[in-house]
């Protein structure tokens, strides 16, 4: 039965196979209080995951959430590095934004 079906299914003109390296539209939970540009969240992909530069397609900042186009076999990775993201990001601080401290004397 699995055999008919997928036959089917390929022979169905709406239905498309998504290869690994396809890119797919994802939803990750950053919005336009937390980003500064479009180029921030290119060097948090590039800094926390395995996504090389010409990999990333469209990526559109809106108000309560952010879509980027990657490749379908990286999707988990992205979403798991963008649990851990923080308002402030930059690509030189090696994590997470910390605020700068002031010495007391």
């Amino acid at each position: 039965v699995g055999k008919s079906v997928a036959k089917l299914a390929r022979q169905h003109k709406e239905v498309k196979e998504i290869n690994d390296l396809d890119l797919v539209n994802i939803e990750v939970p950053v919005n336009k209080k937390l980003v500064r540009n479009k180029r921030q969240l290119i060097d948090y992909i590039l800094t926390n995951t395995s996504v090389l530069e010409d990999q990333i397609g469209d990526i559109e900042v809106e108000d309560e959430f952010t879509f980027i186009e990657i490749p379908m076999n990286k999707v988990d990775e992205v979403y798991n590095a963008f649990a851990d993201f923080k308002s402030g990001w930059t690509k030189f601080s090696g994590e997470d934004f910390v605020s700068p401290r002031v010495r007391v004397k």
